[in-house]
């Protein structure tokens, strides 16, 4: 009854018991979906623009292509499949996203304040303009990735690997990238007041007169 709720156009569905459903090449848009559990369910190309999931399960949930453009506040997407989809502007704020896959996403202007993306491979991912204050990316692979004007205020990225990623314009104040491999990236314009930088690389680093002043040496 839930599934044929939902696929019925009804708007209200808080809490709905979705798991492992078929929702694949689905258009559910503005849907409250707050709090429902959608663990091992396959929305693969499907469009959830507006749909609100905050606080919602989706554990292992598939997610390939779809347009996600939508509030996922506090969800849980651990060892989700967002392979190539759109977060462009997404409220992600707190969410769980360990082990979530990532590849091509775009998520360029989403909400991703205290989020957890521990370990998460992020390599060449579009994060321009992301909000990140205070998120926990430590560990996590960003190789090539955008992040030009993000805000990374606070963020956890120890041990994080920057290799060739676009970091110019981005606020890094007071973040925490001790251990960072920071080889090939470019830094120009970022704001490093106050950032933890024990350790990390800055080999090949394009860097500015600003960076030059907080003693970064390429």
């Amino acid at each position: 009854m839930s599934l044929d709720a939902l696929l019925a156009g009804k708007k209200q569905l808080p809490g709905v018991n979705l798991e492992d459903e078929d929702l694949s090449n689905q258009t559910l848009p503005g849907i409250n979906l707050a709090g429902a559990r959608l663990t091992g369910a396959d929305l693969t190309r499907s469009t959830l623009t507006g749909c609100v999931l905050d606080g919602a399960t989706l554990i292992g949930a598939q997610l390939t292509s779809a347009d996600l453009r939508g509030s996922f506040q506090g969800a849980n997407l651990m060892q989700a499949d967002l392979t190539e989809a759109d977060l462009r502007s997404a409220n992600l704020r707190g969410a769980n996203l360990i082990r979530a896959r990532l590849n091509k996403a775009t998520l360029a202007g989403a909400f991703l304040s205290g989020a957890n993306l521990t370990g998460v491979n992020l390599q060449g991912v579009d994060l321009r303009g992301a909000d990140l204050r205070g998120a926990n990316l430590s560990g996590a692979n960003l190789h090539g990735a955008n992040l030009s004007q993000a805000d990374l205020q606070g963020a956890l990225l120890s041990e994080a690997n920057l290799e060739e990623a676009d970091l110019q314009g981005a606020n890094l104040a007071g973040a925490n990238l001790a251990g960072a491999n920071l080889l090939c990236s470019e830094i120009g314009s970022a704001n490093l007041d106050g950032a933890n930088l024990t350790g990390t690389c800055f080999v090949g680093t394009v860097l500015d007169r600003a960076a030059s002043e907080v003693g970064i040496k390429s």
